[in-house]
């Protein structure tokens, strides 16, 4: 499992670095909301 998290992560920063090198601010900005709505928000379910 430990495995598959960091090859997701890995992907994830390749992803980031590839926007960054082709210049895509409008696709950067999207990854990163998306990033945000995945992970940043905290369903907080009883």
């Amino acid at each position: 499992m430990n495995g598959i998290v960091i090859l997701i992560l890995a992907l994830l920063f390749i992803m980031i670095i590839q926007l960054l090198i082709q210049h895509n601010w409008k696709g950067l900005l999207l990854f990163l909301f998306a990033l945000y709505l995945v992970f940043g928000i905290n369903h907080h379910t009883r």
